[in-house]
């Protein structure tokens, strides 16, 4: 869900990837500047604090858990054409598509 769109400044609530509990994520000129988790840029999705040692005994290291502060528009498309996810790449594009629709990734495979 997305609020406040205002002059490229919005908030994007995601659920976590564990708990299920509502992250709020503050989005500034196509790059998410801060948020209640952390974006995991290899599963992809969102995980709160209280989940993120959870989460990472769950994946074998490496890779282990990437997380990316400050991910950009631009880095998410590149992630999309370059990136081998631990789920399924249209999951990827969806959750991508949550932080940024303004780019339309959507519609990539």
């Amino acid at each position: 869900m997305i609020d406040n769109i205002c002059k490229n400044i919005r908030n994007v609530d995601i659920s976590c990837l564990n708990c299920g509990c509502t992250l709020k994520f503050h989005i500034k000129n196509g790059v998410v500047v801060e948020g209640d988790g952390r974006v995991i840029c290899n599963v992809p999705g969102a995980v709160c604090p209280d989940c993120i040692e959870s989460v990472l005994g769950k994946v074998a290291d490496p890779p282990g858990l990437i997380v990316i502060d400050q991910l950009s528009s631009t880095m998410a498309e590149e992630q999309l054409r370059n990136f081998t996810f631990l789920l399924p790449k249209s999951g990827a594009t969806e959750f991508f598509a949550l932080l940024f629709p303004e780019v339309g990734l959507e519609g990539k495979p």
